[in-house]
Order: structure tokens, then sequence, then C-alpha cells
């Protein structure tokens, strides 16, 4: 049968006109007719159709100003997820609600805010994580998780989700507060954020979900709560219990009982610790008998029972725990030690006794209270005095602390590890997988300091946090909230209540004993960051006592008393046997922590409150300091002051000497905070001379480096250079790497101010070495070393790092002290006048592409442009001759295939060349390349402007010369504390 052809719209060649399904006597049975010869062509068309969206030959100038544009979206939307709150691994399998995640996904998908309710135990937060992580969000890694049931204060609630995900407050803006921090670190397309644990929260919830959702249009969120939130926009689902076996099917039907997801949660986790464990059927009653006769399992073997068990018991068992998760876990793991009838025996004795004891609330809860209440009772009596001490601390807990707060009476110190193990093993503990806690602390700045300025050991923590760099893993428990709230009335029953408390108060008073060294004041001890929770809650319990104490002083004052002679006899004793005195330890090391997550406000606040609550202790001085340190980095410079004065009368009045000189420290800190150099040398001198009596190397060391440096300010460099070859080898011996790189630094300052060009290169390359890529701390030694170029007259070289060190402190969103920032942005206006508009742009344009490794290689002068031109000569880029090539022919327009053509490649090889030079560029699309090229190619304006603007803000404000009104050069370190 002859057939109509037609001809391919592509290349002209004939094709049949019906290309659809045919059927009996190869008739048509319908389809559209073909278009094309083949897939080939059907491929050209494609590519014809989106070409001119995919490689534009030459952009026009408004979408060169679109792209000029993009680099400012960082400022509104981050690069990425949060650094924190990653979904943890399950540590085992989940187990049922097929129907429920699928109802959930459908959801997600067309919901921002989706809420799962229900009672405690019945599994919201596992379902929510398994939501979460089998869906796009998690599978790439866009989702957040917020665990809430250990936040007790709704006003805190913003600073508590910024701090788990590492959030950190920015350019000291106290009056934005952190909810704009939130907002600019969730603006993040495809952000999915878990809030877990809400309903003791629920309206600080709602309020913060609103507020999110409406200003992070891409974020969407998964709350857990036994209410809902009530926010418009709330898809409610409501969390059930498992499903169970029906009642009156036909007995011993292990089949039919597999269908549950009660059942089949049971099986499980009783196979986890009885391997081998199988439902078996027959008759019900003589498997309950044979059951109930069955010794319990002994040290490597196992009993019948443990290796088998009747299906109707178990499916009974589920029953009676009416499906909930939690139950049926802690009724399975007992499978390894009893038989099936005897838990189901206990189950019916502890079901009725809660009953008859409390009649109010949820059914539910009292079932999920008998099965902690008969786990409790198969404790042996050390177990169990074990279990109820632990449940004091609320944040988890390591071996240190289990035996702190457990070792007393008949519980040697050496049997706590033994005891925990075996609670563990119960489920009555949970061990906490990784480094530290079940928070882990939010991760710091990839710099670890919030302050601006190179110089921050008095304001944040080394970026090479000793918590992140802790060798080996701490074993860290924790007690699930329902089983520790019931361990708590044990403990309340048992009489032990006041007596453990103190234990566990004193335990962590003692980790937080006040440094008064200045070599340790921005360093934060690894175990203070991994019981910040047991910090937060120790020091809301003795926030009373402390306010109590703080009246019967008052009182005692107004009476004529005093309290004086009460403080010294207090020191002479145990260092917490004054309320006071230990509140507001407790809260200087809380504190810390704080602002080691560089949370300054809550830090502020807290201490702000805890000096209003206990106005007289021997811990004042510590609490005065460190609020000088937070107020300076929050620009509140006359309120730092007013702190530092008092500081230093309250250290004086209290005859310490280390005090002293960290309050003396402090106010320093404050007075160049206020620009007044001159006074603040005059304190540094004092201090070294206090520091010197002490002993302390490190310490005189870091007061020397700081008086140098303020030296440096009032003009007196030769002064200041004999003090730092006095310091530096101390500090590189015994000081952090912080302290090494801000003294290497201020030496680089000193040389440049001196003239000492080669110097000062040698002293920013050291520093260069040892700073993270891409970090705070490595882009001042970069713009150091930027400085040496232009003075030598390497105008080019000098134009890429500043270019370099602007976009990267563009992205951290960190810049420098204004000083600094003056002396770079003068040095860059010079180098400009230096050299003709179009090379003055490339330059700054190929400084913009240099990142990571890269940059320190090019700053070190250990990297050639791949291209083989000097620094010296124009254009020099990062791409290879070829990959220019490739480049070039994007811009034009040409496939991959045209390419390889062009250039005799194939289109792999082409493929692979696009793939280096998108990583190289830091680009990901060929418009983006194509624009790149004609920037190249273009001449003056858009490049040099483009490169302006990204540089900007790195001179601060208006050209000037490179020296300040006052003669010399400023230092690095102008407008810095150290």
């Amino acid at each position: 049968m002859a057939s109509t052809t037609r001809r391919c719209v592509v290349c002209g060649s004939q094709v049949a006109a019906a290309a659809g399904r045919r059927g009996k006597g190869d008739r048509p049975t319908g389809g559209r007719p073909a278009k094309y010869c083949s897939n080939a062509c059907r491929q050209r068309a494609f590519r014809a159709r989106t070409a001119v969206v995919s490689a534009p030959v030459e952009p026009s100038e408004g979408e060169w100003q679109a792209e000029r544009a993009e680099p400012e979206e960082p400022r509104t939307a981050p690069y990425g997820p949060p650094p924190g709150g990653e979904l943890p691994g399950a540590l085992d399998r989940f187990v049922g609600r097929a129907e429920e995640l699928t109802g959930l996904r459908t959801l997600l998908r067309s919901s921002r805010l989706l809420t799962l309710i229900g009672p405690g135990g019945c599994g919201k937060s596992r379902l929510a994580l398994e939501l979460v992580g089998g869906s796009r969000s998690g599978r790439k890694g866009e989702a957040r998780l917020v665990e809430l049931d250990l936040l007790r204060e709704g006003a805190g609630l913003p600073q508590y989700v910024a701090a788990v995900l590492g959030v950190a407050e920015r350019d000291g803006a106290p009056e934005s507060g952190v909810t704009e921090s939130l907002v600019r670190a969730l603006s993040v397309p495809g952000l999915l954020l878990v809030l877990d644990n809400c309903e003791h929260l629920a309206e600080e919830c709602a309020e913060l979900a609103a507020l999110l959702l409406r200003r992070c249009p891409g974020l969407r969120i998964v709350a857990t709560s036994r209410e809902a939130l009530r926010v418009p926009g709330e898809v409610v689902f409501r969390v059930g219990e498992l499903t169970l076996p029906a009642a009156g099917g036909a007995p011993g039907d292990v089949a039919e009982a597999l269908r549950s997801d009660a059942v089949r949660l049971f099986v499980e986790r009783a196979r986890a610790c009885a391997p081998g464990f199988e439902l078996t059927a027959g008759s019900a009653d003589s498997a309950a008998t044979a059951a109930t006769a069955a010794t319990p399992a002994t040290s490597g073997t196992a009993s019948t029972a443990g290796t088998a068990g009747h299906v109707d018991l178990v499916a009974e068992i589920c029953r009676r725990l009416d499906g909930l998760p939690l139950a049926i876990e802690l009724a399975a793991r007992r499978v390894a030690g009893l038989p099936l009838g005897q838990i189901l025996a206990g189950l019916d004795d502890q079901l009725g006794l809660l009953t008859d004891g409390s009649r109010v609330g949820p059914a539910r809860h009292r079932e999920l209270a008998a099965a902690i209440e008969w786990s409790h009772r198969l404790l042996d009596p050390a177990e169990q005095a074990v279990f109820r001490r632990v449940s004091v601390l609320v944040g988890g807990f390591d071996i240190a602390g289990a035996r702190a707060v457990c070792a007393a009476g008949d519980i040697e110190p050496d049997a706590v590890l033994r005891l925990l193990c075996a609670l563990e093993a119960k489920s009555l503990l949970v061990r906490v997988p990784g480094d530290g806690g079940r928070y882990a602390s939010p991760p710091a700045p990839q710099d670890g300091s919030a302050y601006e300025g190179p110089h921050a050991s008095a304001y944040g923590s080394p970026y090479g946090s000793p918590y992140a760099g802790a060798e080996g893993e701490r074993a860290r428990f924790r007690q699930l909230s329902p089983i520790r709230a019931y361990g708590l009335r044990r403990l309340e029953a048992s009489g032990e209540l006041y007596e453990v408390r103190k234990r566990a108060l004193d335990w962590l008073a003692d980790l937080t004993r006040p440094s008064t060294d200045m070599a340790s004041v921005g360093v934060v001890p690894p175990e203070l960051l991994a019981e910040q929770e047991n910090l937060a809650a120790a020091v809301a319990c003795t926030a009373v006592d402390a306010a109590v104490e703080a009246d019967v002083s008052d009182a005692s004052d107004a009476s004529g008393g005093s309290r004086g002679s009460d403080v010294a006899d207090a020191s002479g004793g145990s260092d917490v046997a004054d309320s006071g005195d230990r509140h507001l330890r407790l809260v200087v090391a809380m504190a810390r922590v704080r602002r080691e997550q560089d949370q300054l406000t809550a830090c502020r606040e807290l201490l702000t409150t805890a000096l209003a609550r206990v106005p007289r202790s021997r811990h004042r001085a510590d609490a005065l300091a460190l609020a000088v340190r937070v107020a300076c980095q929050q620009a509140d410079c006359a309120e730092g002051l007013r702190l530092a004065e008092e500081a230093v009368r309250v250290a004086r009045g209290n005859d310490d000497p280390a005090a002293l000189a960290d309050a003396l420290d402090a106010r320093a800190v404050a007075l160049v905070c206020e620009r007044e150099f001159g006074a603040a040398v005059a304190v540094y001198r004092e201090c070294l001379k206090i520091t010197r009596t002490l002993g302390r190397p490190l310490a005189t060391a870091v007061c020397l480096h700081r008086l140098a440096w303020g030296l440096h300010h009032v003009g007196a460099v030769a002064e200041a250079q004999e003090l730092m070859a006095e310091c530096l080898p101390v500090l590189r011996e015994l000081g952090t790497p912080q302290h090494r790189n801000a003294a290497g630094h201020t030496a680089g300052a000193l040389h440049l101010a001196a003239g000492e060009l080669a110097a000062a290169e040698e002293a920013f390359a050291e520093v260069l070495r040892q700073a993270p890529p891409d970090s705070f701390h490595a882009m001042y030694p970069v713009e150091g070393l930027a400085i040496v170029a232009a003075e030598r007259g390497e105008l080019r070289r000098a134009l890429r790092l500043f270019a370099a060190a602007a976009a990267v402190r563009e992205r951290i969103g960190m810049r420098p002290e204004a000083e600094w920032r003056r002396w770079v942005g003068a040095t860059v206006e010079r180098a400009r006048r230096g050299l003709d508009a179009s090379a003055a742009g490339t330059a700054e344009a190929d400084g913009q592409l240099l990142r990571g490794r890269r940059l320190i290689a090019y700053a070190l002068r250990e990297l050639r442009p791949e291209n083989g031109r000097q620094d010296g000569e124009a254009g020099a880029c990062p791409l290879t001759e070829r990959e220019l090539q490739v480049a070039e022919l994007v811009a034009e327009g040409l496939t991959n295939r045209r390419i390889g053509a062009r250039l005799s490649l194939s289109p792999r090889t082409v493929a692979t060349h696009l793939d280096h030079i998108r990583d190289k560029l830091g680009l990901r699309s060929r418009t983006k390349i194509a624009l790149w090229v004609a920037a190249r190619a273009r001449t003056a304006g858009s490049a040099a402007g483009s490169a302006v603007g990204t540089t900007g803000s790195a001179a601060g404000g208006p050209a000037r010369s490179a020296a300040p009104p006052s003669g010399r050069r400023p230092s690095a370190a102008d407008g810095e504390v150290p």
C-alpha cells in the first residue's frame, strides 16, 4: 500500500506522513505525522529552538547590566543552606506507615507549612524525618532540623534556632536582631526546615513560622506538635497509632499479623536484640504456657522464647500498648531476656496500676507511662539509681558527667560506665552518635570570629576550635523526654533530688572555672560546648537561689550588716558554696558559649540580667570584662567603657592580680573602640606590669603583642617592633593559631610602616600559610601582600589580590575595620591611577575569579596564570589557551559538536573543557561563560565598572592618599581590638 510522504523540517529528507501505530492490514490507527526523519534531526531542531537562550552571540547592554547585578544576590540570599542542623542519619530501619508517607508526600508538594500532630510517643518526629529525608530537598542536602524539646522559654526561640542552624549575627548590629540573620540564611530556594516538638512553644513557633514563610518565599516548614500552630495556610496531618492486627481474626495467622505495622515493628526491634527471632503459629495457649515457663537467656545463649514467639502473644502485646511505637520498641527490647508471656503479664500489671493511680489526661499517656514503669521495675537497684540520677542532666551527658552525678552511696565511680551500658541496652538511655552531644555545637564561622579585625583573640574563638578539633569521639548518652520526666519523678520520690541536683551543679561549676588568663579569653573549652544545654538548665536553676540571696543581702545591708566577710569566707571553702557566686560563674560560662556561636545579643542579655541579679560576687569582674568585649563587638563603645570602668574598680577591690589584668585588657578594648589610642596604650602598659609578675609566659606575650599594636596606632613603630621581637617566639611556641596569625599580621603592618617590604611580605605570607582558605583571617594577609605589591609597582598583581579579597569578604559577609579599609581603598585608587582603565578593569575582573587554594597559591607567588602570561601582561586569566578557545566559541553560540568540529576535538573532550571552565570561573551556564568572554573583549567601561562596584566597599570612602593626616602609615589593626 502506497503511503503519502512528507519532508523532514530539518534536512528535507522524505519521511512517511503517518508514523503512528498501525493495525491490521498496516492501516494507521492514529498518532501525529512525523516531522523529522530521525532522532538526530529531532535533536537538531531542539537545539535550534533553545539556542537563543543557551548561547547568546553578543549580550545586550541590558543583559550585561543584569549579569553585573548578580554578585549582589548574596546580600538577600545565601549561597546555600545554613551549616548547622543537618538531618541525622537513622540508626535503625523505619517500619510501616507507607500510606501515611504517601499522603504526606502529596501534602508536602502542595503546602508550605505541614504540621504533624498527635500524642507523645506516636512517632511524629521519626515520621517527619523519614518524610523529609526522602524528599527532594532531603536528598539534595537542603533540609535542616531544629529540635525544640529542650527549649523552655519562647522568648529565646529565634536565638535557639539560629544557634542550632549555625546562623551568626553579622556586622555587630544588635538592633536588627537574630531574626534578620535567620531570614537571610533561610532564603534558599527549595530549603526545607523541620521544627520538632513545638507543642510547649506553640504561639512562639507560630509567629516565627509565619514570619519566615512570609519573608522567605522558597522555604517550606514541617512541624511536629501535639496541637496545630493555627497559622494561615497550615495543613494539619494527624499521626495516629500503628495499624494493629484485627482482634477477631483467625488465631495463629502469621501472614495476617505481619500486615499490621505494629507487629512488624515489634518483630524488627526484637530481631535487633535477639537475632533469629521469628513469629510462630499454633495453639496460643500452649505457646503462652511455654513462654511463661521459659527461663531468660543467659550470656551467650538464647531462650526458646527469645528466638521464637507466638504470633497471638505478639499481637496482644501490640494491642495492649495501643500501637504506640515507643512503647512497642521498649517491650520488644525485652525479648532477649524475657519470654513473651511474662512481657504480656507485666504490661497487664503496669497498665492497671497507672490507670488506677491517675484518671486525668489521655489514656495513651497512661499506657506509655506503663511501659516506662514496667521497664524501670526490670532494673536492679544499682541500675535504678543511675537511671533516676542522670535524669537531672537535661542535655545529655558523657561518662564524666554521669560519674559526677551518680557516684554516691553504693554506686562506685568505676561501676557507672557498666551501668550506663546496661541502661542503654534496655532502651532507657540513647547513645548519641557523633562527637559531642545531641546537638553538636553549631558551626562557628569559617574564620572563627565575629569581630571585624585580625586581632580577634579578645572577641571570638580561634577558627581552629578545640571542640571541632578534638581527637576521637566522647561517648555520650541521653534520655528521651518522657523517660527523663519519669526518672525525675522517681528521683523526687526517692528523696535524692536535692543532693543529686547539687552534685550536678557542682560538677558544672567545676567545668566552668573562670579563666582570667588573657591568653585564653577567646577560647571556649570543648566540654562547655558539649554541655551547653545542661549549662542553660543550671543557670535557670540557680537564678532563683541567687535572687533570694540578693534579697537577703539587701535586707542585711539595710539593717547595718555587712556581707563582705561572707564573700571572703566563701572563697576559703567550696568554690560553689555561695549561690550568687555559683550562678554568676555558670552565667559567664554560658555567655562564653553563646559568644563562641556568635549569638551576641543573647550573650549580652544573659550577662546583663545576671549582673543585675547578683550585685556582689567574686566573679563579678569576670562577667563585667566579658560584657565589655561583647558590647564593643556590637559597636556599643560607650556602654563598653562604662562597664570596663566598673570591672577595673571591682577587680582592684578583690585584690586579684589576674582578674585585674583581665579587666584592664577589657578597658583597653573599650578605649580602642572609642578610638582613644593613647589612653589604651597607657592601660596596656599597666596590664603588662601585672602580667609579668604572674609568671605566665603566654599571657605576657599576648599583652606585649597588644601593647605593640597599640603603639603602632600612636606612631611609635620602633618601640612596637622591639616588643614584637620579644613576644613572637613565645607566641609561635605556646600560642593558638589565632594568636600567631594576629601577631604575624601586626608584624607585617609594622614592617610596612617602616618601609621594609621584604620583611612585610614574609610576615604576611607566614600568616597566609596558616589561615584556612577563603576565611576571614586569610583576607588580611592577602590585602597586606597586595599593598606590598603596589609599593613595588606590581599594580596588576595588587589589583587582582585586592579584588579577590573583596569578593571573598562579600561572600562571607565580613568587612574589615574602618582604618584598614581606608588604607586598602587608598592603595586601590593609587593602583588604578597607575594603569589605563582597560588594564585595571581586566586585572580586577581576573582577581574576582581567584578563590580558595588558587588564591592562596597566587598570593604566595606559587602559581603562574595557566595561560602562561606573567602578572605584568594584560589579559591574564585562569583558563588555558584551549579552554579560552572553547569559551570563545561558546560565546559565538556553537554547540559542543560544532565546537569539536572547529577545533578537531570530540564532543566529549569539549564537554570536559567546559567542566574545567565552569569550575575555574565559578560559572554554571553557557550564558554566563559568554558574558565573561564578552567582558574580557570589551574595553574599559563595563569590566572596570563591575570591578569598582565589587571592591569599592573595601575602599571605605572616596579616594585619598595612602598616608593618614597624622603623617604615619595606618596599621592593619587600626580600630581593631586584640
